[in-house]
């Protein structure tokens, strides 16, 4: 499956120095959200992410981070696919150079969607590389692996995600962000969705 989106979010720095706050709010569309070969449907997504973010001293070769994040997402077509999710993600950068770093990172999230049969406990793990090109542009390629483990078992599955994204700083603390990701799932997604169509 094949997706493009957009990212636009805005730090707020806290009291302590190395800890921020950050909200972003995005808009995806997904060319097959129901994961299937014959008949895909597709769907517009309107996301807000709030996220608590904890760093180590970025001057040090070697930077812990922790992530606590609240997340909900909205499906414009497919209500019963909405859902808000809170997760944690311990995470350690590594700075190779000046201008490139390494990251890793651990993820563990509870999801509750409007179908409750999808409610899941969620494990994860990412990896990324990325270059600041210029002091506004930074260039980044990922990988994530995502086990969930649902109430339902039919929607409990492994999916993988490479991508691609450039972040440009617009001005001081606020960023603009296309994204593209190429994932696959290997379970498919057969719920309530289903297409209406009607004729005279």
């Amino acid at each position: 499956m094949k997706r493009f989106f957009l990212i636009v979010f805005f730090l707020f720095p806290v009291a302590n120095v190395y800890a921020e706050a950050d909200i972003s709010v995005s808009y995806s569309y997904y060319s097959n959200i129901n994961r299937s070969v014959d008949s895909r449907l597709s769907d517009s997504i309107i996301s807000l992410d709030m996220a608590y973010k904890y760093k180590g001293d970025d001057e040090d070769r070697l930077e812990p981070q922790l992530f606590i994040n609240l997340y909900g997402a909205r499906y414009v077509k497919y209500e019963e696919l909405s859902y808000a999710e809170l997760s944690l993600s311990p995470s350690v950068i590594y700075h190779l150079s000046a201008n490139v770093s390494a990251m890793a990172a651990v993820n563990f999230a509870g999801r509750a969607v409007n179908d409750q049969q999808q409610n899941a406990l969620i494990g994860g793990l990412a990896l990324s590389l990325s270059e600041n090109i210029s002091d506004e542009l930074t260039l980044s390629q990922y990988y994530y692996f995502k086990k969930t483990f649902a109430d339902n078992d039919l929607y409990s599955s492994n999916s993988h995600t490479l991508g691609l994204s450039l972040d440009y700083e617009l001005f001081s603390n606020s960023f603009i962000s296309p994204v593209y990701e190429f994932s696959y799932t290997d379970s498919f997604r057969t719920s309530k969705i289903s297409e209406t169509t009607t004729s005279n």
